[in-house]
């Protein structure tokens, strides 16, 4: 299930490496090893699984929406973390606790904004 080995030697691969090799949602193995592992749902999010990193939907009246994410935002970083596909932002997370102070960074047109969550 792991992917083997990669050119760099080591035997990991980041989600976002994934998402650039061609696998548009988060690989089964990661979701087997880390079953608790939060969605972007869980903060009012859904990200366009073409796009990476592109917010496709934003729940009304959640975390995301009252910070003022809002449709075709590119999310950057999260607390200094670049974020590539929803698989990152899950394990982001997952690392913090989905109820942790997060800071987005993220691309509204042309403009680069941060707000709170």
């Amino acid at each position: 299930d792991m992917p083997g080995e990669l050119s760099s030697g080591k035997k990991c691969i980041h989600c976002h490496h994934a998402y650039q090799f061609g696998h548009k949602q988060m690989p089964d193995f990661l979701r087997r090893s880390y079953p608790d592992l939060p969605l972007p749902k869980s903060i009012g999010l859904e990200l366009d699984i073409d796009l990476g990193n592109v917010v496709k939907s934003v729940a009304a009246g959640g975390r995301a929406a009252k910070a003022g994410i809002a449709e075709k935002d590119r999310i950057l970083k999260i607390n200094g973390e670049p974020i590539y596909s929803a698989a990152d932002l899950s394990w982001l997370l997952y690392k913090l606790g989905s109820n942790s102070t997060l800071t987005i960074e993220f691309e509204r047109g042309t403009v680069k904004n941060s707000v709170k969550l």
